[in-house]
């Protein structure tokens, strides 16, 4: 591989890590708005636990 190759390959690398960081940047956002959502549906403590196991909010979203 030539060194301009290195560097596009280089480049393309960054640009997935951005890509990776934007996307779980959102996934955050996301899981934060169905935690609220949850949170205001629920009738009491154990309703919101069970909700949140059964959609899997209960895991942090995967890096």
């Amino acid at each position: 591989m030539t060194s301009a190759e290195h560097l596009i390959a280089g480049a393309g690398n960054s640009e997935l890590a951005k890509a990776r960081e934007r996307e779980h940047a959102h996934n955050v956002v996301q899981r934060n708005k169905a935690l609220r959502t949850v949170a205001g549906c629920a009738v009491d403590v154990e309703d919101f636990q069970g909700l949140v196991a059964m959609l899997g909010l209960d895991r942090e979203p995967s890096e």
